[in-house]
């Protein structure tokens, strides 16, 4: 180091390839000086662990260990090694082959278990100077933490009040073995129960043998001694604490009805058949207690989703109004869920489910009228086959046609929508002009007679006939009547004037 630095005092600059650098000799010792320090104190030099990468899966024979490769001061070495859980600290020995600390438990690591090694601090080496350290590695015990179970959900959660006839329902990420929680499971105050499982051993049900004794406090606790079907126990232990008081009711749906969509009226009640619903009814949800009204709107949901407005006709009843009905041929999902709460704060703690599929008839064009001589009325149609229809020899070439549908169209603007949504286009020659109605007649609420004018005959000269494609508009945004009636799909029919 002495005679680098002598050499920089006889020399002020550097050649790297074409260019030179000019450093002065201070400059220099100072660059030397922090690239020292740099070796000496940058972390982890000369250390290696094992495990080494963050969620590593460690074999039950596999050795942990913190391995240098220089002589460290093996009491400054000893301090910093560390393993934990979720428990804390993980109590063991340290022994040493050579320059590798090795670390042995006091008991057998648990499988599944997630586990830190922390190796942070400073390390003094022998022969002098010191190492930086900052080595902090989670790992795992035999296994990864996919096959580790957990418990995914308690209802009622903790914390709740509970009845004292209540059953508590405890939801687990992996089939478990039952005969552990004998063992696991433990009630405080002790309290004689029954444990029910589902088939697949994922869901624990807790009921009380007589009653949950009132006004006590319990904490229902499961530990690590509960395992999964390939004996790997649960990832951290947990407990959940209920109080229960006998003056504690849950709230329950008692009814679900029909109702007008007549608000001045307050929604009158029409069926408790759900599938008697009309297109733009709506549903009465009511409650045997007082409803805390946003809870309770936030756990009613309907699917296919459905756009609407919630009304309380009273503390206990909702009502919900879809703003544009319901639609034909569709099976719908009313659902409360169990967080719908009473004004006390008391949830239903059970999701309410109903299906129904509204009384909403589909549309159907009964036929199509015309002359007679023509070929009407035509009721089954198609774009692929032809109707012919005389428009008459002379200009201006006009042609009546009389539609007949299985529903009524009772208002102006459901009539009126009817009639936009009828069109007569000219296909071929290409140079065709379309033809446009002149009148419109409604005959009964279900027939309407239209009056088309320009249409184009058959040109015996040139021997061309004129096509169109006569098109009754299907789908919700195609004729549909204030039933909700509408076409499943586009009505086409093929025309050809003699």
């Amino acid at each position: 180091m002495k005679g680098f630095i002598s050499t920089l005092k006889s020399c002020n600059s550097f050649t790297f390839g074409n260019n030179k650098l000019f450093i002065s000799a201070s400059t220099a010792i100072l660059f030397i000086t922090l690239s020292c320090s740099l070796v000496d104190f940058s972390p982890e030099e000369g250390i290696s662990t094992n495990p080494s990468r963050d969620n590593q899966v460690i074999g039950e024979n596999e050795t942990i260990y913190v391995s240098f490769d220089f002589a460290p001061d093996k009491t400054s070495a000893e301090s910093l090694f560390q393993i934990n859980d979720y428990k804390g600290k993980v109590n063991g020995s340290v022994s040493w082959e050579g320059s590798r600390m090795l670390f042995t438990p006091d008991e057998k690591m648990i499988k599944g278990r997630r586990y830190i090694l922390d190796y942070s601090g400073t390390v003094s080496r022998k022969e002098g100077g010191e190492v930086k350290s900052e080595i902090v590695i989670p790992f795992f015990f035999m296994t990864s933490a996919c096959n580790v179970p957990f418990l995914i959900s308690a209802s009622p959660p903790a914390g709740s009040i509970i009845g004292q006839d209540e059953a508590l329902t405890y939801v687990f990420s992996r089939q478990i073995d039952t005969s552990s929680v004998k063992k696991g499971f433990k009630i405080s105050p002790e309290t004689e129960h029954d444990l029910v499982w589902n088939a697949e051993c994922t869901e624990l049900t807790v009921n009380p043998k007589d009653k949950w004794k009132n006004l006590t406090s319990y904490t229902f606790s499961f530990s690590d001694d509960i395992f999964c079907s390939d004996n790997i126990p649960l990832e951290i232990e947990s407990s959940h604490t209920y109080y229960c008081d006998s003056s504690h009711i849950k709230p329950e749906v008692l009814s679900v009805y029909t109702v007008l969509n007549n608000a001045p009226l307050s929604w009158p009640r029409v069926s408790d058949d759900l599938n008697t619903l009309k297109y733009k009814e709506g549903l009465e949800i009511e409650f045997s207690l007082n409803m805390d009204k946003e809870s309770t709107e936030s756990s009613l949901s309907i699917s296919p989703y459905i756009t609407g407005r919630n009304f309380w006709k009273d503390e206990k009843t909702l009502v919900f109004i879809p703003d544009n009905g319901w639609q034909w041929n569709e099976s719908y999902c009313l659902k409360v869920s169990e967080t719908a709460k009473s004004e006390n704060d008391i949830a239903t703690g059970v999701v309410y489910t109903a299906l129904f599929t509204p009384d909403i008839n589909e549309l159907v064009l009964s036929s199509i009228g015309g002359k007679g001589s023509d070929g009407f009325p035509v009721s089954v149609y198609s774009e692929n086959s032809l109707v012919n229809i005389d428009t008459g020899a002379a200009a201006p070439h006009e042609y009546s046609f009389t539609y007949n549908f299985s529903e009524s169209f009772m208002t102006e603007t459901e009539k009126e929508k009817l009639q936009n949504n009828i069109n007569i286009t000219a296909v071929f020659p290409p140079d065709a002009s379309s033809p446009f109605p002149v009148s419109y007649t409604w005959i009964a609420d279900n027939s309407l007679t239209v009056k088309y004018s320009g249409f184009t005959a058959y040109d015996s000269v040139k021997d061309v006939y004129y096509h169109y494609m006569l098109t009754l508009k299907g789908g919700t945004s195609g004729i549909i009547n204030n039933k909700g009636s509408f076409f499943r799909e586009d009505i086409n029919q093929i025309l050809r004037t003699k």
